[in-house]
């Protein structure tokens, strides 16, 4: 048995739910330790007030971490029972508590997905060829889920890449949206949080002259340039790595559903993926744009009881996944 007063113990236990997946990795789950009893806070500088005023997806962030806690607890023979689920608010406090939850050490046997933590990473490249069983066990695995939709077929894919490449310049061409998520983005090992956060150059699968372009392409004010001569979409387009997917999944929630709940099932789906010997990289535009979200509503006949989450696009990774940055986790403890 492990004891949870234990700081070493604390620290894996949270490096280990810190892998989760957060809206551009802002990763903003914090930890508080009371004997047994877990605390997850939101550490409120780091959510995204432009991209996501309501806060519903950082919400799922938090879900993911709280998920991720929990799948590595039973890996130590261990549960997490919820005592509190807060409700859904924007608030201003600097922390702010989300859920409170004890730890049983009632024995029970490891979730296979928690080993799936440690390879789980996003991959923003182009994809390699899937063998034929590869995409006949994945297909079998996710046809009849409840929340999934599998898409596969080129004009199927060539359709969402369309719509993926419009979804994304229609926000990154709003000035706020921009100077948000270029907060997130490190081209180079000199800026600062390279190692700890966000979407650094290697995590974004760029090559050095990639690196040097996104640089001075990237800045405010070159871009909006850009974008005025309607280059902007060009130097965006994510289309090429989007027709190299095998599958497009399209993750589904019930609409009543808290966000926070669907951030865990987000993850344990995002693992099963990665179980099946598949990445994926969201294309979280497409969902969030009211324009392209109808589209697919309707092409894909999703009914109206469910909420579309997110969109991925699917393959086989063409080189070995290494670990996006992540904070201290001592930072990550209160």
């Amino acid at each position: 048995m492990f004891d949870l007063r234990d700081p070493d113990v604390q620290l894996e236990l949270v490096a280990r739910a810190n892998r989760a997946p957060s809206i551009h990795n802002v990763q903003p789950a914090l930890w508080r330790f009371k004997g047994n009893i877990l605390e997850l806070h939101a550490d409120t500088s780091r959510l995204l007030t432009i991209s996501d005023p309501t806060g519903h997806d950082d919400r799922i962030s938090l879900g993911a971490a709280f998920e991720g806690m929990s799948l590595e607890l039973t890996r130590r023979g261990a549960s997490l029972e919820m005592l509190e689920l807060q409700p859904f608010k924007i608030s201003d406090e600097p922390v702010r508590l989300i859920a409170q939850a004890r730890a049983l050490y009632d024995g029970r046997l490891g979730d296979p997905l928690a080993e799936m933590i440690s390879r789980r990473a996003t991959w923003r490249g182009v994809f390699a060829s899937a063998s034929a069983k590869q995409k006949t066990q994945f297909t079998r695995h996710f046809e009849e889920q409840k929340y999934v939709v599998l898409v596969d077929g080129k004009e199927n894919i060539a359709e969402i890449a369309k719509m993926a490449d419009y979804a994304a310049f229609s926000f990154i061409r709003r000035p706020e949206y921009f100077r948000e998520l270029r907060r997130w983005m490190r081209f180079s090992k000199r800026e600062p949080g390279w190692a700890e956060d966000g979407l650094n150059a290697r995590s974004m699968a760029l090559s050095s002259f990639e690196q040097f372009l996104g640089m001075f392409f990237m800045m405010p004010q070159v871009f909006q340039a850009l974008s005025f001569f309607k280059l902007g979409k060009l130097l965006i387009s994510e289309a090429r790595k989007v027709h190299s997917s095998t599958f497009i999944v399209i993750f589904t929630a019930p609409q009543q559903e808290d966000p926070f709940e669907t951030g865990r099932a987000f993850y344990r789906l995002w693992l099963e993926i990665t179980a099946q010997g598949f990445a994926l990289c969201p294309m979280s535009a497409v969902s969030d744009l009211s324009e392209t979200n109808a589209i697919l509503r309707a092409k894909f006949s999703i009914p109206s009881s469910h909420r579309i989450v997110n969109v991925l696009r699917v393959g086989a990774p063409s080189i070995t996944l290494s670990p996006t940055p992540r904070l201290d986790p001592r930072k990550r403890i209160i």
